[in-house]
């Protein structure tokens, strides 16, 4: 059993800020009997009556302890290893939550939500304001800032302008072919046994009773540049794609001749006919910034045909430079992966699915790259 280590205003659920407040206060009244009247910079240190001064010379330093004490991790919680946030890694280390992604990370430079804003007010939409959040869409924001902030800008316009941001964030983010757990050597991944991406993307696929794809209509939403998916597109003898970014799916194209592509939203696939589609496929995807999940998962629902399956994933591995693997996914305006916070998205994308009357929702938790979601129309 693993245990994580917790300060008491934790326990007591006292925010950490309202603590340093405190800590500062009594920090001034043990210097008081000192330096009373002497300015420091930051703040004055105040001269008190004689009476008061004697009884913080001996008050003071024992209340500046007690709060210290406050801050220090002392007590041990049992954490629940079916919500552990670490990959067993028998020859590498084992690398906890509290552990961050290097700085140099394609996942910790300009975040997707940063380079909205920017691309944002180049065409006159200030959003600096806004607290971009894993719960706040791309819908949410068009229609606060069509009804509250540019009430003068047409729906049209704002949508326009939004929705090219954020293709703009998505193309500088993630266009290009690079960093990516599914294209690396898995022999230098410190996990025993491990196997390549597509290993357990078949095995699903076999209990869903997908043997024939080639048969089948499919369609991929998300799909990027598409290198990491080529041990199973390049397999496909044709197929459709869909991405926001424009210049991502050139490198798909690239790859991928018989793929018939088109530039649009996973919440608004206006090139898809109603029930057209065998077999939805969009992994790593749904947890994106910014992303509609109920929107998405709408159009899901209009463009498959009765019978037919979705097959959803949502990442969950980090590699480092080393080979240590740190698991989850990481938070908005965070640098550390977390398990709990993916499969709050996972869950939240279940109860969608099955709110939207899709059959025979499952997760599937058999991958150490990605959790999947399948249902039936």
């Amino acid at each position: 059993m693993s245990y994580d280590k917790r300060c008491t205003l934790d326990i007591l659920g006292i925010p950490k800020e309202f603590g340093v407040v405190v800590l500062t206060f009594v920090l001034i009244l043990a210097l008081s009997p000192y330096l009373g009247g002497i300015d420091l910079g930051i703040f004055k240190v105040p001269i008190l009556n004689p009476q008061a001064t004697w009884v913080l010379v001996y008050l003071g330093p024992v209340l500046l302890v007690l709060v210290s004490l406050l801050f220090l991790p002392c007590w041990q919680k049992k954490l629940d290893p079916s919500v552990s946030n670490s990959v067993p890694v028998p020859n590498g280390k084992i690398i906890e939550q509290e552990d961050a992604l290097p700085v140099n990370s394609k996942f910790c430079l300009q975040s997707v939500a940063d380079i909205v804003k920017l691309e944002a007010a180049k065409q006159g939409i200030q959003i600096d304001g806004l607290q971009i959040g894993d719960r706040l869409h791309i819908n949410d924001l068009e229609r606060i800032c069509t009804k509250a902030w540019y009430p003068k800008m047409t729906a049209a316009e704002v949508n326009s302008i939004l929705q090219a941001a954020r293709a703009k964030a998505f193309s500088l983010k993630y266009a290009k072919p690079r960093e990516d757990e599914k294209l690396r050597d898995v022999g230098t991944i410190k996990i025993d046994n491990l196997k390549r991406w597509e290993f357990y993307f078949y095995n699903l696929l076999h209990e869903l009773g997908v043997e024939a794809p080639n048969q089948l209509n499919i369609l991929n939403v998300g799909i990027g540049n598409g290198y990491a998916e080529d041990p199973f597109f390049s397999t496909i003898h044709s197929f459709k794609a869909v991405d926001i970014s424009n210049e991502a799916l050139q490198y798909a194209r690239e790859k991928f001749p018989q793929m018939t592509s088109f530039v649009c939203a996973a919440e608004d696939l206006k090139p898809i006919l109603n029930n057209s589609v065998d077999f939805y496929l969009s992994l790593r995807t749904y947890q994106s910034t910014l992303f509609d999940r109920r929107a998405a998962l709408h159009e899901a629902y209009r463009v498959i045909r009765n019978g037919g399956i979705i097959l959803l994933s949502v990442p969950i591995m980090y590699v480092l430079p080393d080979g240590n693997v740190i698991a989850g996914l990481i938070p908005p305006g965070s640098s550390k992966p977390n398990m709990t916070y993916a499969r709050g998205i996972v869950k939240r994308i279940h109860d969608y699915l099955t709110i939207l009357n899709f059959k025979s929702v499952k997760t599937d938790e058999r991958s150490p790259f990605e959790i999947f979601l399948s249902a039936k129309r």
